[in-house]
């Protein structure tokens, strides 16, 4: 077993490469067709995606953040309200329950709908 990303016992929103990343309770991952990984960093409201390059993960925002709601937008301008499962389909579309905002909401490259 080999850690990708995150510190055990460390945990914020904090992207980063490899073990500088930080997560807040990880709840679920899928890996895309390009092997990019997308976890439901659920405490801290955020999908986060993971690119791996030369066998190191680069850890970045890519749809929620500043804190919990339920607004639909562009990357980090959409919210959450602790993310806890994620699937993804054969386009690549990400498909995000969102937990205590009842929903399930879409995520696509470009834009988070409801």
């Amino acid at each position: 077993m080999t850690t990708i990303a995150g510190l055990a016992g460390t945990s914020s929103s904090s992207d980063g490469t490899g073990t500088s990343a930080r997560f807040t309770e990880p709840f679920a991952l899928v890996v895309d067709s390009s092997g990019n990984i997308f976890v439901a960093d659920t405490s801290n409201n955020l999908i986060r995606k993971l690119t791996i390059s030369g066998g190191v993960a680069i850890v970045t925002a890519f749809a929620g953040g500043g804190g919990s709601g339920s607004s639909d937008g562009t990357g980090t301008a959409a919210k959450f309200s602790e993310p806890r499962g994620i699937t993804i389909d054969s386009s690549n579309n990400l498909y995000v329950a969102d937990y205590n905002n009842h929903l399930i909401r879409k995520v696509t490259s470009a834009i988070l709908l409801k």
